[in-house]
């Protein structure tokens, strides 16, 4: 009794355009290594092109593991094929970390800024402020440089 093979689960048939663009991008110019990576995973798998060898000696001519053979088969499945989208970075969907500056505490802080010195004399000045204070760093949003003092 022979060994059954495995049953694929994700095949990857390319067109012969985007074989084409594959190659190319393999080939030619400057990209990311996990494209270039991705991109030749996806020759390999191409069922058009021939049979396709098991997935331990795809990785072993791509020179990498097993699972991310199956992981670039899988994405060209969820991605309906499109190749660009399998090669590529996915978006994210949040930043890593979240914003400290919300709307909420940009719009309190603009308005902040462009209100009235609360102590401000009419010549612009606040109370608190000597004549001494140099007048290059005068803060751009003020008339006069912030204090602690105010």
């Amino acid at each position: 009794m022979a060994a059954m093979g495995r049953v694929k689960a994700f095949t990857v048939g390319l067109a012969a355009a985007d074989r084409e663009f594959l190659v190319k991008l393999t080939t030619t110019g400057t990209h990311p290594a996990r494209m270039i990576m991705r991109a030749r995973v996806l020759l390999e798998l191409d069922e058009n092109a021939g049979p396709v060898p098991d997935r331990v000696v795809v990785a072993d001519r791509v020179a990498t593991s097993t699972n991310r053979v199956l992981a670039v088969a899988k994405r060209f499945d969820e991605t309906g094929g499109d190749i660009l989208a399998t090669i590529g970075r996915k978006a994210r969907e949040t930043p890593p970390v979240a914003p400290t500056v919300t709307g909420d505490v940009e719009a309190r802080l603009v308005a902040l800024a462009c209100s009235a010195h609360p102590r401000a004399t009419p010549a612009g000045r606040c109370d608190c402020w000597n004549d001494t204070w140099p007048s290059s760093r005068t803060c751009p949003i003020w008339t006069t440089p912030p204090s602690a003092g105010c």
